[in-house]
C-alpha cells in the first residue's frame, strides 16, 4: 500500500471514529450545564411506611435550571432511578434580554418507596446521563374528555374514574385495576356517585341538585392528575346553601386517590352571618351490599364485622372517641375500643374499609387528622356504603357549628380501592402512614444562602465565625419555644377556663385567652366547655405558621415545618375571608386574636380590611413545599388582597400592616413574576418614607413599639433584592432603628433585629453591631404563638446579618 493510501485510509479512519463518538454523545442542541442536587427523607414519627404517592418543592438558584432543562431531570433514589415528573411553579426574572428566565420553584411527584420506622431514604436530582435515562412511566396518567367538555375520563393504571359536571358528581364511576390483572373490574360505585349532603339551619342541601357544578382540571402531567369538581349546595326548590370543592388527585401507578373537600359559606352579607351546622358528610356509595365485609381502624386489631351490622368510628371531642357496631341477630349496640385523644395521641383510627361479599374488591377510606379536627365519623351503612362525617354534630351530642360568613374547611382524605389481597393490617399500615406523609427536604442551605428564594436568610449550619455561640443560643430558644407551644395543645387553662388547640375549627391554631366574668360556681371552678364568645385564639397571629416553617428550613427540624404547615391550613381556610370577587372586601383576614375565630375583643364577627394580619407567606410556603393546590388558589386570594389593599397611609401608624403587605407582595412577585406586586411594593415602601420624613420615625405610641419588627422587616426585604437599594428606602429605614435606639427599646423589641442588622451591613458603625448581638443573644423563650411570630419571624434576616459579621476580619 502507498504511503498516500494509508494517509487516506487513516483519514477515514479517524473520520469514522468521530461519527461514532459523535453519536455516543449529546448533540449540540442539548449540551447543558450538569445539575444536581441532594435530598434526604427521615421516618421520625417510628412507623413502617409502605410505597407512598407525594408531591414535594425545590428551590432553586437563579440560572440554575431553564425550563428547557426540566425535560432532562430524573429523581434517584437510593441509587436507583424512579418514576417521577418536575414541572416549573415560578421563575427567576431573566438576567438580560437575550438570556432565559430560570426556574425558581420545582415541584416532583413520585412515588416513594417504602421505609422502615426511623429509616432514611436518599434523593437526588440531577441531568441524567446517557445511556441511563429516566425510567419509562408505566402507566403515564391520562384524561379524555367528551365533545361536550361536560365530563372525562381519568386512569392511571390502577384507577379508572368518571369526572362529570353539570349534576354535582365528584366521580360518577369508580373502577379498580389489581396489578397485572388484564382489565378494571366493574364500577365499584352505585348511583350518581359520591355526594356530599350538608344540614344547617333546619335544612338538608345536597351536591347531586347542584346542576351548575364545574370541572376543572388543575394538572395534568404523565405521574400526576388532578381535578376539581366545584359549585353551591342545593335544597329543594333550587335554595342555595354552602358552596363546595372537591379537588381529586391521582399519582401514575399508585391505587391511592386523595381528596380535598372544602366547605365554605359565601352566602351571606355582613361579617355576623352565619350558617348552623349540623352535620356535613360525604357518601360513598358502594355496589358491595350488607353482607360485605367491613373494618374500621382502631387502636389494635381493626373491628372486622358486615355492612348491615353499620360498625363506625366517632371522635367525638378531644377527651373522646369510640368504635361501635350493632349484633346483627339482637339488633343490640355495643361499643368497643375508645379512650382520650389528647392523652393517647392514637395513630390507628380513622379510617374504614368495605370488601364486597367474596373479596372480589374492595375501598378503603381514611381522613387526616380524624380526631385532631372532632367531631368526625366514619361508618358504613347498611348498603355497604361508607359516610364519611366532615363535621359529625350527632355523634357529638348533637354539637352544632357555627360556620361564619367567608369562613371555610377543607378535610383532607384518601380513598383506597384494592383487591382481594389486601388483608387488614396493610390498610391500617397505609393509613397510619397517610396520617403524617413524609416530606422530602434539601439541605437546609439550598432554602437559605443557596438560593436565596427566601431573601436574606442562613442556615443554621453555617458558618457564623466568632458569632456562633450567638446563633446557637438563638436556635435553642426557638427549639424551647416550640416545645413549651406544642405541649399547649393539649390543655391550658386561664382564667377557670380549660380548653386544648383541638376541633373541627381549632385545630392548627392556638388558644390565647379566656376573658374574665365566665359564670363559674366559685372562682376555684374550672370550666370544661366555655362559650366560644369568651375564647380568643391567636388566629395565626404574624403569621407564626410563617416563622415555624421558615425556622425549620434553616435548621432541618421537621417539626417547626410540620407545626407550621398545620398552622398554614388553617390560615388558609378560618382565618382568611373568603368572599365573592365583586366583594371590595375580597381576600380580606380576621382580627388577631380572634374571639371564636371571627370576632374582635367584644365578640363581634369582623372582616378586618387591614394587612396586619394576613397570614399569606405560609399559605404560600404550603404551596411551595407540598404542591397543594388549595392553599395555590387562596394564595391567589392572598395575592390580590395585597395588591388592591390600599390603607398604607394610615398603615404606617401601625406599621406591621404594611411591612406584612410588602413582605406578601413581593413573594407574589417571585411566585407569579408579574412586575405589577413588585410595583406596588415599592410605593407601599415609598409611603413610609414620607411619613418617616416628617419626624424620623413610625407614627405610632411608644408603647407600641412591638409593632415595628413586621413593617421594617417588609423594608429589609425590599432592600435586599438589589445590592444598591435606594437612597430613600436605606434612610428609611436608618432613621427609625436610630430613634427607636435613641428611646432605649424595650419590650418586643428583638423583632427590630432584623433592620438593625440591615444597617450595620449598610453602615459599619459598630453600635449596630453591638445592639444586634444583643437582641439576638437574648431572645426569649415564649409559649405563645402570638410572640413567637412576633420575635421570630424577622430573626432570620438578622442571623444573616450577624454571620456575614461574624466572618469579617475586624
Amino acid at each position: 500500500m502507498t504511503t498516500t493510501s494509508m494517509v487516506h485510509l487513516l483519514v477515514l479512519v479517524s473520520v469514522l471514529v468521530l461519527f461514532a463518538l459523535a453519536g455516543c454523545q449529546k448533540q449540540p442542541g442539548d449540551v447543558m450545564p450538569s445539575f444536581a442536587t441532594d435530598l434526604s427523607v427521615h421516618e421520625s414519627a417510628g412507623r413502617d411506611r409502605p410505597a407512598m404517592p407525594v408531591t414535594f418543592g425545590l428551590p432553586l438558584a437563579r440560572g440554575e435550571l431553564t425550563d428547557g432543562q426540566i425535560k432532562s431531570l430524573r429523581l434517584v433514589i437510593d441509587g436507583e432511578p424512579v418514576q417521577a415528573d418536575f414541572s416549573a411553579v415560578a421563575h427567576w426574572k431573566a438576567a438580560g434580554p437575550d438570556q432565559p428566565a430560570s426556574v425558581c420553584w420545582l415541584h416532583c411527584n413520585t412515588i416513594l418507596p417504602p421505609v422502615s420506622a426511623w429509616g432514611r431514604l436518599r434523593l437526588r436530582i440531577d441531568n441524567h446521563q446517557w445511556p441511563k435515562y429516566p425510567p419509562a412511566i408505566d402507566y403515564p396518567c391520562s384524561l379524555d374528555f367528551d365533545p361536550s367538555l361536560t365530563q372525562a375520563m381519568a386512569d392511571n393504571g390502577p384507577v379508572r374514574l368518571r369526572v362529570e359536571g353539570n349534576g354535582g358528581a365528584i366521580f360518577s364511576q369508580l373502577q379498580f385495576n389489581r396489578p397485572h390483572a388484564d382489565r378494571h373490574t366493574p364500577n365499584l360505585l352505585t348511583g350518581s356517585g359520591p355526594a356530599l349532603v350538608v344540614q344547617a339551619d333546619g335544612k338538608t342541601w345536597r351536591s347531586e341538585l347542584d346542576s351548575h357544578s364545574h370541572p376543572a382540571v388543575l394538572h395534568q402531567s404523565a405521574c400526576k392528575l388532578v381535578l376539581s369538581t366545584s359549585g353551591t349546595l342545593k335544597g329543594p326548590g333550587g335554595i342555595r346553601g354552602l358552596d363546595y370543592q372537591v379537588i381529586t388527585t391521582l399519582y401514575s401507578g399508585s391505587a391511592a386517590i386523595r381528596l380535598q373537600v372544602t366547605l365554605t359559606n359565601r352566602q351571606g352579607l355582613e361579617p355576623e352571618d352565619k350558617t348552623t351546622l349540623q352535620d356535613a358528610w360525604l357518601e360513598l356509595p358502594t355496589k358491595f351490599g350488607p353482607e360485605a365485609t367491613a373494618r374500621v381502624g382502631q387502636v389494635g386489631p381493626p373491628l372486622e364485622t358486615v355492612a348491615a351490622a353499620t360498625p363506625q368510628i366517632l371522635a367525638a371531642s378531644s377527651e373522646s372517641y369510640a368504635t361501635t357496631c350493632t349484633n346483627v341477630d339482637t339488633g343490640k349496640a355495643r361499643t368497643g375500643d375508645g379512650g382520650l385523644p389528647r392523652r393517647d395521641h392514637p395513630v390507628g383510627i380513622g379510617w374504614v374499609d368495605v370488601t364486597a361479599p367474596g373479596g372480589k374488591a374492595g375501598l378503603a377510606c381514611g381522613m387526616r387528622d380524624f380526631w385532631q379536627t372532632c367531631p368526625r365519623a366514619l361508618a358504613v351503612t347498611r348498603e355497604g356504603s361508607i359516610r364519611v362525617g366532615l363535621f359529625a354534630g350527632s355523634a357529638a351530642g348533637g354539637k352544632s357549628q357555627d360556620l361564619y360568613f367567608g369562613v371555610a374547611r377543607t378535610t383532607e382524605m384518601t380513598l383506597l380501592p384494592h383487591g382481594p389481597d389486601t388483608d387488614a393490617a396493610e390498610l391500617a399500615k397505609f393509613f397510619i402512614a397517610d396520617q403524617e406523609p413524609l416530606l422530602p427536604l434539601a439541605a437546609p442551605a439550598r432554602y437559605c444562602q443557596q438560593t436565596k428564594v427566601y431573601g436574606p436568610v442562613v442556615s443554621a449550619d453555617a458558618d457564623f465565625g466568632r458569632f456562633a455561640p450567638i446563633a446557637h443560643r438563638y436556635d435553642q430558644a426557638a427549639a424551647a419555644s416550640l416545645s413549651k407551644i406544642l405541649a399547649r395543645q393539649d390543655g391550658v387553662v386561664y382564667n377557670q377556663v380549660l380548653t386544648d388547640a383541638y376541633g373541627w375549627l381549632n385545630y392548627g391554631d392556638t388558644f390565647h385567652w379566656a376573658f374574665p366574668g365566665v359564670s363559674a360556681a366559685d372562682a376555684k371552678t374550672v370550666i370544661r366547655d366555655p362559650s366560644p364568645e369568651i375564647i380568643q385564639w391567636d388566629a395565626g397571629h404574624y403569621d407564626y405558621p410563617w416563622a415555624m416553617i421558615l425556622q425549620g428550613l434553616r435548621t432541618g427540624d421537621e417539626a417547626f415545618i410540620r407545626r407550621g404547615l398545620c398552622g398554614a391550613q388553617y390560615g388558609m381556610d378560618v382565618h382568611t375571608v373568603h368572599v365573592a370577587p365583586s366583594d371590595p372586601r375580597n381576600g380580606a383576614s380576621r382580627y388577631c386574636p380572634a374571639v371564636n375565630h371571627v370576632g374582635t375583643e367584644t365578640a363581634a364577627p369582623a372582616m378586618d380590611k387591614r394587612m396586619d394580619w394576613l397570614t399569606g407567606l405560609s399559605t404560600i410556603a404550603r404551596w411551595q413545599l407540598l404542591g397543594d393546590f388549595r392553599a395555590a388558589q387562596v394564595a391567589e386570594e392572598i395575592y390580590q388582597r395585597a395588591a388592591g389593599s390600599r390603607v398604607e397611609q394610615e398603615g404606617w401608624d401601625s406599621p406591621r400592616g404594611p411591612g406584612n403587605q410588602i413582605s406578601i407582595l413581593l413573594a407574589a412577585w417571585q411566585m407569579t413574576g408579574q412586575d405589577a406586586y413588585l410595583e406596588r411594593a415599592q410605593k407601599v415602601a415609598a409611603m413610609a418614607g414620607r411619613v418617616v420624613a416628617q419626624s424620623a420615625d413610625f407614627p405610632d405610641k411608644p408603647e407600641n413599639r412591638y409593632r415595628y419588627g413586621i413593617g421594617l422587616e417588609g423594608l429589609v426585604r425590599l432592600a435586599a433584592l438589589t445590592d444598591t437599594p435606594s437612597q430613600e428606602l436605606v434612610h428609611t429605614i436608618q432613621a427609625v432603628v436610630d430613634t427607636a435606639l435613641d428611646r432605649k427599646l424595650k419590650g418586643y423589641s428583638p423583632n427590630m433585629a432584623a433592620a438593625v442588622g440591615f444597617c450595620y451591613r449598610q453602615t459599619g458603625d459598630l453600635k449596630y453591631l453591638a445592639v444586634l448581638m444583643t437582641l439576638l443573644r437574648d431572645i426569649e423563650v415564649t409559649s405563645r404563638t402570638k410572640y413567637f411570630g412576633c420575635f421570630y419571624r424577622p430573626a432570620p434576616i438578622a442571623l444573616y446579618y450577624l454571620q456575614q459579621a461574624g466572618l469579617k476580619k475586624e
